[in-house]
């Protein structure tokens, strides 16, 4: 063997025995990765009832039952939902569902403890709501100018000011509005290519939804300059605030809360009348404390509790029809403002030439 050979092949082998050597010399306190297969979560007991997608309206009795799996039973069984504890069970206990539980679809889980050792099982089930909006009508103050050029997303009251985002590909725009007169003050026109829709006024800034383009935009109140864009994964509807987060539908029955500094979400809500899960959320205010909603194609808001989803409120709006005296090119009902320093409400249309200040019997009044 050629002796630059037999140099390489020492190298190796003190190489290799300072590796295998090292291997043992693992500081005290560090943990190693196991190769050894991770044991199966012990599982005490199997949910029998409620079965998954059961339909549950809160203040009603709901059964649980459950099969043991390894154990004859447990030191304690505890119901918790959505991460709450609710109450500890026995087993066919039937117990009351509490009121406060949001609607829509929710984990029931079973925590099981045995000699100080949690397991779980967890089903599914549907919150209905227990409450039968309270029906009313609104009521006619003031009837005031509309663009009927405006197809009408988002309304929003700032200062002395009505702002309006306006959509239609090659027609949409954020406006500044004079409220009494109805004259445009100043006004952005957006892309050719974007369908402008829900916008709402937050401190200093306006933020403006696009319907299916995925992004929104931002624009100073005062300079009424564009400053940035925001992305966001769903289709673009409504949009409000409560003074903490921005609050978004996307058509469906959720709204979601966003994050006004980084545009992520951070919770989002079912909305749910006496009948089930309520589509087609669309144009959003926020009124002392509930949100209020129009819904693609009616003549009616609704007004939802926001800690729930609930809808508490309906309140029909086919008299504004009438009184605005539609042409053939109006479209529906959308669009609600509230101007919370004065205790006003106002409506409109897409495409409508009228707007309204109105009154609702509890909402603003």
């Amino acid at each position: 063997m050629p002796n630059y050979l037999k140099i390489k092949s020492i190298l190796y082998a003190s190489a290799l025995f300072l590796i295998l050597s090292g291997c043992n010399d693992i500081p005290e306190g560090r943990k190693t990765i196991s190769r050894k297969k991770a044991k199966p979560a012990t599982k005490h007991l199997d949910i029998t009832k409620p079965s998954v997608n059961y339909k549950v309206v809160p203040g009603e009795k709901i059964q649980f039952d459950w099969q043991w799996k390894d154990v004859k039973k447990a030191d304690s069984v505890i119901w918790f939902a959505n991460k709450n504890r609710i109450t500890r069970l026995n087993k066919g206990d039937k117990v009351i569902v509490p009121t406060n539980l949001p609607v829509g679809i929710q984990h029931f889980v079973l925590h099981s403890y045995l000699n100080g050792q949690q397991s779980n099982d967890q089903v599914l089930v549907e919150v209905l709501s227990e409450i039968t909006p309270k029906k009313s009508n609104a009521r006619i103050v003031k009837k005031l100018y509309h663009d009927p050029g405006a197809y009408t997303q988002g309304l929003e009251i700032h200062g002395d000011y009505i702002y309006e985002s306006t959509g239609q590909y090659k027609e949409s725009s954020m406006r500044k509005i004079d409220i009494e007169t109805g004259k445009i003050i100043d006004i952005i026109n957006l892309e050719d290519d974007i369908f402008g829709e829900g916008m709402t006024v937050f401190e200093d800034k306006i933020y403006q939804l696009t319907w299916q383009s995925n992004t929104g935009f931002v624009y100073d109140v005062n300079s009424f300059k564009r400053l940035y864009e925001f992305v966001y994964p769903t289709e673009g509807w409504g949009l409000t605030n409560d003074g903490e987060s921005l609050i978004m539908s996307d058509g469906s029955h959720r709204l979601y809360y966003i994050d006004r500094e980084y545009f992520t979400e951070t919770r989002k809500i079912s909305v749910y009348d006496n009948n089930g899960p309520v589509s087609r959320l669309n144009e959003l205010e926020y009124i002392n404390g509930k949100i209020l909603a129009n819904i693609y194609g009616e003549n009616f808001v609704l007004s939802i509790d926001p800690a729930t989803g609930k809808v508490l409120h309906e309140v029909d709006m086919t008299m504004l029809k009438t009184e605005a005296n539609l042409p053939p090119k109006a479209d529906v009902l959308n669009g609600i403002a509230w101007d919370a320093e004065n205790k006003k409400l106002y409506a409109t249309g897409k495409y409508w030439p009228a707007m309204f200040e109105i009154t609702i019997k509890g909402l603003n009044r």
